[in-house]
């Protein structure tokens, strides 16, 4: 499939055919996790207080979003109605004018970096665990239309890997690329005929 108007010729990827499971996209979004917690375990406190080069949120900003966005898919796992629950105050706030940075400041409460980090791991893992024992075949309700678990699953690991490099950009730490960043890549060449459609 190709785009088409005025932009240049896209070829739209095919995802590789996938083992029975959901194993190869949930190790992915493990791995990713497990990299940037390996590298927020290094900060001290007041590291967590630094602005990113991402809008000059915070590492603390930074995490706390990925914390409440891996909330919000745990409870798109538990259904509609749960998902709508979790994420009806935030929806509020952004509808006000307010920012998803700081509804999620109060959403959080005065943490320290280390509880944040804790926090997130722990619903990191969880969130993992959930999308292993789930049917491939499962859709989940998001701020969009609905989403595949396995296209859902890859998502969480591209914004996992997205926020994470603002944390290594602020820490001008070199990150290490596997092979796993191909299913990010594919989503970007993928939805790249899409850039400029609005």
């Amino acid at each position: 499939m190709f785009a088409t108007g005025n932009r240049l010729p896209l070829q739209v990827l095919e995802f590789p055919d996938f083992k029975e499971g959901m194993h190869e996209e949930v190790e992915n979004l493990r791995e990713e996790g497990n990299e940037l917690a390996a590298l927020l375990e290094t900060l001290g406190e007041a590291d967590w207080k630094r602005p990113t080069p991402f809008k000059q949120w915070t590492v603390f900003d930074v995490v706390g979003h990925l914390h409440y966005s891996d909330r919000c898919a745990i409870a798109a796992l538990k259904g509609r109605e749960t998902f709508e629950q979790e994420t009806a105050a935030m929806r509020s706030v952004i509808e006000r004018g307010g920012s998803l940075r700081d509804f999620t400041r109060d959403e959080l409460g005065p943490l320290g970096g280390s509880r944040m980090l804790a926090l997130w791991r722990d619903a990191f893992r969880d969130m993992c665990d959930r999308f292993a024992a789930l049917d491939p075949k499962t859709r989940l309700p998001w701020f969009g239309p609905d989403m595949g678990l396995r296209m859902f699953t890859t998502a969480r690991q591209m914004e996992t890997w997205a926020h994470g490099q603002d944390v290594y950009d602020l820490l001008e730490r070199p990150r290490r690329y596997a092979d796993r960043i191909r299913s990010i890549a594919h989503i970007g060449v993928s939805t790249f005929g899409w850039t400029f459609a609005n």
